[in-house]
């Protein structure tokens, strides 16, 4: 039994872990694990900022698409998509560059670019962005300092166009550069997704506002075709609808009227007389005076217009401007004898376009005023025929407009008539000193 238990016992001269300063088995053990440990809380960290930055750009999407679809124009798109990216990358410089067709047809309303080639990298970018039709990244470190200087300094070139089928409209730009290894300039995988993902939701918006132009503009033509057959019943009334459009659409711009409602209003304009198909001619071209039972026959017109109209339901929002374009200030017009604001906004600025071209232009029972009578009728007429504000608004602009280019009125009234078609003159610029008037027509 001696023999035995002195055999258990560690030797005296047997060096110990604890003598010779090793790691034991289970420090050795603890460290691997600590390493371990490391590693995976790097690794969470690492995925927990990556998908922090997965959640950022999901908010950045969601706002966007929130946001664009409610942009009724092209430089509307255009300025909240380059708004999106510089709320992207606020330590970061974004430009846009416009495309190769926009020094002419269907440009976009790019405000802020730089023209390409002044920056090698940048030029480098968007030409392989142009050419794989993909966002790209470029990197370039600072030759005139060492990787190891603080300081060192790294740019970055985030590049991705925004395209039709064909060709771009423009480039995205994100320019990042600071200190190397600050991650608030590291530009990843992530932000090329984000990038291609704004840029192609920004150019479908742009190519369905270019349709819907193209469908409106078409339609506007075909009504001015089809109007103009009505008119040229008379030849005393030839261009009168286009004309009544355009005057009416200076005085809506005047008044403040967003575009939708410019719309409107030119659409209401154009068919205001559509009723007259139902006219009898010897009634609506007698040179005299119209007999009671003639001038209630020719009275039915903004009712037969509506009727019409009216069988349109996207026209749904014209047919009130159309139908009381007769009535009268104070109430003695027709057909419903309507008075004062209880007349539609839209009526009440159609009324002064129709009145104003009906006396600056001949017809069968008399010949043509000067603009400047017409205007000086239109100031009698306020307030028992036509609404006094809008007569205010509408006689300052045709004057600084015809003061600036006298025979700019002639030229339309001789441009419009025969053919009827729409007026090229330009829509003169409002005075500054009227006051716009915001609202809808009703």
């Amino acid at each position: 039994m001696p023999e035995e238990t002195h055999a258990r016992q560690p030797r005296p001269d047997a060096p110990s872990d604890r003598a010779t300063g090793s790691p034991s088995r289970v420090e050795s053990l603890a460290n691997h694990l600590q390493e371990a440990i490391d590693r995976l809380e790097a690794e969470r960290d690492g995925m927990a900022a990556e998908l922090l930055r997965a959640y950022e750009h999901l908010g950045i999407l969601f706002e966007v698409t929130r946001r664009l679809p409610g942009a009724r124009t092209e430089e509307e798109v255009v300025g909240l998509f380059l708004q999106s990216l510089q709320q992207s990358y606020p330590d970061s410089t974004v430009w846009l560059v416009p495309g190769p067709r926009q020094n002419n047809e269907n440009p976009v309303g790019i405000r802020t670019f730089i023209p390409c080639a002044q920056d090698p990298l940048i030029d480098e970018a968007v030409a392989r962005c142009v050419s794989e039709r993909r966002a790209v990244v470029m990197q370039e470190t600072n030759p005139d300092r060492e990787p190891w200087d603080a300081d060192h300094v790294v740019r970055q070139v985030l590049a991705a166009p925004v395209c039709d089928e064909q060709e771009p409209f423009c480039w995205s730009i994100v320019l990042s550069q600071g200190a190397a290894g600050c991650a608030s300039h590291v530009l990843e995988a992530g932000d090329m997704q984000l990038l291609e993902s704004l840029c192609v939701f920004c150019a479908d918006l742009i190519r369905n506002l270019r349709l819907v132009q193209a469908v409106q503009s078409m339609s506007i033509d075909v009504v001015r075709v089809l109007v103009s057959t009505i008119d040229q019943k008379d030849e005393y009334t030839a261009g009168h609808s286009n004309r009544v459009g355009f005057y009416a659409l200076l005085l809506g711009r005047a008044l403040g009227f967003a575009e939708d409602n410019l719309q409107t209003l030119e659409w209401a304009a154009l068919l205001h007389d559509v009723g007259k198909i139902g006219i009898r001619d010897d009634v609506l071209k007698k040179a005299g005076k119209l007999t009671p039972e003639e001038f209630r026959h020719i009275q039915s017109h903004p009712d037969r217009s509506a009727e019409i109209i009216g069988r349109v339901p996207q026209l749904s929002e014209v047919v009130a401007g159309v139908r009381h374009h007769h009535e009268h200030y104070d109430g003695s017009g027709y057909p419903d004898g309507l008075r004062g604001e209880q007349i539609p906004l839209l009526a009440r600025v159609i009324q002064i376009a129709d009145v104003f071209d009906a006396l600056t232009t001949t017809r069968s029972y008399r010949k043509a005023f000067e603009w400047s009578k017409a205007l000086d009728i239109l100031h009698e007429e306020s307030g028992t025929t036509v609404d006094p504000k809008l007569a205010t608004v509408f006689d300052q602009i045709i004057r600084d407009w015809i003061g600036r280019e006298p025979g700019a009125l002639l030229a339309m009234q001789k441009q419009t008539s025969g053919l009827n078609t729409p007026p090229q003159t330009p829509i003169p610029p409002v005075s500054s000193t009227i006051g716009p008037r915001q609202g809808a027509a009703t």
